[in-house]
């Protein structure tokens, strides 16, 4: 069983690595999120990328599975993973400076160069903007339903030069109408919350949206926050700035986690902040 984080283009990549590296024997794929009960995992080999739990409930699924291995890089894990990692109760890695997709590749692909499409997703997830591209790359990529055979098509057409100006291309007009569609979106949602005393920028956005608001958002400020109702309860978004606010503590007292600057929760529908 593959676990690996919901709604997130890194989590995806990671699962895809998975997906490639396991082709002949292929695990159940379940995606997750902060907050959401955990499926049973009694007598599977458990694979988390891109995500983890609170120890208890890493505590449960060690009790259930016949093994679990963890690739994670989110802050707010490090302190219930690296005991596990360190006493051999879990195997599997911890480590900041890689995304989710790229720790994935590593371990399922060792001895392989990583494909321009995890590099990519790997900037992105990392907010570092180092290859020329990424930006239009990711549109691009957003644009597909998060599938395995859609995205290995992906991965292979990003491979061939002529492949990757194609999806460059498509990038580029995407992305004019995604900071259009966020523009419009900020002007008529846009207003302030109390979030554990500190009165921030919230915005109500769908969360293909999320990072790009919230750091539009956080420009001198202590962090932003944007939100989006499902069915389970209210999703927010956490980004901040250099100098800003660490979100990922902001974060793990409503029990969900991720970064530095840019970090989630779960809670309630029509919640509306806190003192």
């Amino acid at each position: 069983m593959c676990i690996y984080h919901a709604n997130c283009a890194d989590g995806f990549g990671a699962a895809l690595a998975v997906w490639l590296r396991f082709a002949d024997n292929r695990p159940e794929f379940v995606p997750a999120s902060y907050g959401e009960t955990p499926p049973n995992c009694s007598g599977h080999d458990v694979l988390l990328v891109d995500f983890s739990y609170k120890l208890p409930v890493l505590e449960q699924i060690l009790a259930q599975a016949k093994s679990v291995t963890i690739l994670d890089h989110h802050k707010t894990a490090e302190a219930d993973i690296q005991p596990l990692l360190d006493d051999g109760r879990v195997n599997g890695e911890f480590d900041m400076g890689r995304s989710g997709a790229a720790m994935a590749w590593d371990w399922c692909f060792p001895d392989e160069d990583r494909p321009r499409l995890i590099e990519y997703i790997q900037d992105r997830d990392l907010w570092q903007f180092n290859l020329e591209g990424t930006r239009e790359i990711s549109a691009a990529l957003f644009s597909y339903d998060q599938d395995f055979e859609v995205w290995k098509n992906i991965l292979t057409a990003l491979e061939d030069d002529e492949g990757q100006e194609f999806i460059l291309g498509m990038g580029r007009t995407l992305r004019r109408k995604h900071n259009k569609d966020l523009n419009d979106l900020l002007k008529a949602t846009k207003r302030r919350m109390l979030i554990c005393g500190y009165s921030v920028p919230v915005a109500n956005v769908p969360y293909i949206f999320a990072s790009d608001a919230g750091n539009i958002m956080a420009e001198g400020e202590l962090f932003s926050a944007s939100y989006f109702d499902t069915p389970e309860g209210r999703k927010f978004s956490l980004r901040s700035k250099e100098g800003g606010m660490d979100v990922s503590e902001i974060a793990k007292r409503f029990g969900g986690g991720g970064h530095a600057r840019a970090a989630g929760f779960q809670v309630p529908i029509g919640w509306e902040g806190c003192d």
